[in-house]
């Protein structure tokens, strides 16, 4: 009489990770992960999970699970480790900024992309609702709204593509400089949120 083994399932550490392109798709496919991979390349900033998560005021628990997640698949590596209170608080970094993703950007699939698109979007709506639903939307005199789908020639739109990437450069610069000031002044700052795309547009089916 034969002797049944039964197979031993390997422990999710022992599983193969993916990488490339594979570990693109699974970092974009919870939104909380592209939260942080957003707050850590744009500019490229460190954090640790507890600095993160009281910015983006998410449990901490959620942030640090996913912060080893994005560890385990080459998103973000620990540069730092500080002892706070008796624990040591690890301190992230990204492993490349958002920008050299082109390459396996243009290589998913355009189910993966439209999933991906439809998360990123969804966090920017996300945004101004809460500034809407708490009031601070309209808190400002110099709050802009704008929103158009234009038709232009080929050379309009490259002009207007132009523009948006200039602009979104220039934002993550004052961003950047705001945040040395404000670390310096100890102050705690304004929440300012943007959203910004550039595409080409499709009237929806009635």
């Amino acid at each position: 009489m034969g002797v049944t083994v039964e197979a031993k399932r390997p422990k999710r550490s022992e599983m193969p990770r993916p990488t490339g392109i594979q570990a693109l798709a699974a970092a974009y496919s919870h939104p909380l992960r592209i939260r942080i991979l957003a707050a850590m390349n744009a500019p490229k900033r460190r954090y640790s999970p507890i600095q993160l998560a009281e910015e983006i005021d998410e449990p901490v628990g959620n942030v640090a699970y996913h912060f080893r997640e994005l560890v385990a698949l080459g998103l973000l590596e620990v540069v730092e480790e500080n002892k706070r209170r008796g624990a040591v608080e690890h301190v992230h970094e990204a492993t490349q900024g958002a920008t050299a993703w082109a390459d396996e950007w243009s290589s998913l699939p355009q189910i993966l992309k439209r999933h991906m698109l439809a998360l990123t979007n969804r966090l920017g709506v996300e945004a101004i609702g809460a500034a809407i639903d708490n009031g601070t939307f309209e808190s400002r005199d110099d709050t802009v709204m704008a929103q158009d789908t234009v038709r232009v020639d080929e050379q309009g739109a490259a002009e207007l593509m132009t523009i948006l990437s200039k602009a979104l450069e220039l934002a993550l610069r004052v961003t950047e400089a705001s945040e040395a000031r404000l670390a310096e002044s100890g102050e705690e700052g304004t929440l300012i949120s943007y959203m910004m795309a550039g595409y080409e547009g499709s009237i929806r089916p009635v």
